[in-house]
């Protein structure tokens, strides 16, 4: 279903007419959005998990490309975790900003850390050269 559609049923749902001016095309989108979301969530529609092979000497692995956002939460404290395994018990491991975690500068390995962080990967740009080909075009006016 698109956005048109939907945003035309929120409309009547409301008893709005459709060019009415109690809710504009933004806002009506951006609840949309937010239900689409709550409904994923609770419905765990788009769900799925990643295995990463640990290695001693490494400290950051990266995620898959589809990767939106942690779905586990401990219950005492709501805190966002990741299972670790050893290959014989499972390890429940808390998240923690990563500004923190990166000025505790830990240079310690230990075989069971007792958090992690998520940050974005930023690649260097790339510098194109070459010569232009013959089907590139240039208009100026």
């Amino acid at each position: 279903m698109d956005g048109k559609t939907l945003r035309t049923q929120l409309a009547f749902l409301l008893r709005e007419s459709t060019s009415s001016a109690f809710l504009d095309e933004k806002t009506s989108y951006d609840f949309l959005y937010e239900a689409a979301c709550a409904f994923s969530l609770l419905t765990q529609s788009i769900n799925g998990t990643q295995s990463i092979t640990s290695v001693a000497s490494t400290s950051s692995y990266t995620l898959n490309a589809d990767f939106l956002c942690l779905r586990v939460q401990t219950t005492e404290r709501n805190q966002w975790t990741i299972k670790l395994n050893d290959g014989t018990s499972d390890y429940w491991i808390s998240h923690r900003d990563y500004e923190p975690q990166y000025y505790a500068n830990n240079t310690d390995e230990t075989a069971i850390p007792d958090s992690f962080a998520i940050t974005d990967v930023e690649t260097a740009p790339v510098n194109l050269t070459g010569a232009a080909s013959a089907t590139a075009s240039l208009r100026t006016t």
